[in-house]
């Protein structure tokens, strides 16, 4: 397993797309942990108790301190190399994308281009895939249709600015 393995899962727990059990099982089936973090921060991880309630909570304030001593400025940066790289891939809906990177420049990461603040006010409009279900099915219909135009050159704009993400981050480790 690579360094950039380690870091991924961290960012992905930390993100939300794996379940703090999927981590758990992760880091008990890794044996890289420990060489990449050193051995207090895998120990850290190791002996966390992963059934509490607040259990997601305090795993992120545990990464949050991994990063704050070992990757200053790294989680936006993981975060942001895998949202564009799951984007472009396909395996990340245009919503989501926007939504995170727009977050992430709203937080003070004004490398992230700013057509994904301009993309996520937009989808405010347009129903996410997720509430296509709670539609009725012509309405729906209707409303993407309208949308259809400005949804492909959201999508443009979104794979355009995934790339220069891409291009401009330091190489992952």
């Amino acid at each position: 397993m690579s360094p950039s393995d380690v870091w991924l899962q961290l960012e992905r727990v930390y993100s939300g797309v794996i379940s703090v059990a999927e981590f758990e099982n992760w880091l008990y089936n890794s044996a890289d942990v420990q060489d990449v973090l050193g051995e207090g921060p895998a120990l850290g991880l190791l002996e966390f108790n992963y059934l509490r309630p607040e259990a997601l909570r305090e795993l992120r304030s545990l990464i949050d301190q991994i990063y704050a001593q070992l990757r200053p400025a790294g989680g936006p940066m993981d975060t942001a190399r895998r949202v564009a790289e799951d984007f472009l891939a396909g395996n990340l809906l245009l919503h989501d994308a926007a939504r995170t990177l727009a977050g992430l420049w709203s937080a003070g990461h004004e490398w992230v281009p700013t057509e994904f603040v301009y993309i996520d006010d937009e989808l405010d409009n347009v129903p996410h895939p997720k509430q296509y279900p709670l539609w009725e099915p012509s309405a729906l219909r209707e409303k993407l249709r309208q949308w259809e135009p400005m949804l492909a050159e959201f999508h443009r704009l979104a794979r355009a600015g995934c790339e220069h993400i891409l291009s401009h981050l330091p190489p992952a480790d």
